[in-house]
């Protein structure tokens, strides 16, 4: 993974069909409660935005800034204590080690992803990371550990589909 540029000369490639919304950096107020609603919306909108903007990065090959971008959304979201993004932020992480074939950080972050998943009852995020992590140990040989994450991604897709169909059919 080198970098051809500094990741502060880099320029930040944005895809054409991408809004793109140029956010001032906020300042948190400092009250017990936490961020204002506002400064609340606008960092969630700023994470969001890394994390699309990390994915194009990655998708050019760019890794090291991809890696960079998905940092900053994943902190934002921590500070927010978003499940939800920091879920999808540490899947993201999950597929680009993955596709780089660095299979003991994939399933690090499947691990971290699907730990995050289950507490905010995300089932589709749960059946991506159970497939990550069973595929990664696949590729490591652990084909014991490969075959019961893998059944378990199986169940939850055949969950998920099963209640598809039902809401499909109740529309009918």
């Amino acid at each position: 993974m080198k970098s051809q540029l500094s990741a502060a000369s880099r320029p930040t490639l944005i895809l054409m069909e991408e809004d793109t919304v140029h956010l001032p950096r906020p300042t948190l107020s400092t009250g017990v409660s936490g961020p204002a609603d506002a400064d609340c919306l606008s960092l969630a909108a700023e994470a969001a935005q890394r994390l699309r903007q990390g994915k194009a990065h990655f998708c050019q090959g760019q890794y090291a800034s991809a890696l960079g971008l998905w940092q900053q959304a994943l902190q934002t979201y921590r500070q927010l204590a978003d499940l939800s993004g920091e879920a999808q932020v540490l899947l993201a992480f999950t597929g680009g080690y993955y596709r780089l074939a660095d299979y003991l950080w994939a399933a690090d972050y499947s691990r971290q992803c699907l730990k995050l998943a289950h507490q905010g009852k995300d089932v589709a995020t749960m059946q991506q990371a159970l497939e990550y992590l069973g595929n990664s140990y696949r590729h490591m040989g652990d084909l014991q550990q490969a075959l019961k994450y893998m059944s378990k991604s199986l169940q939850l897709a055949t969950q998920m589909a099963i209640a598809r169909s039902k809401c499909a059919r109740s529309i009918i």
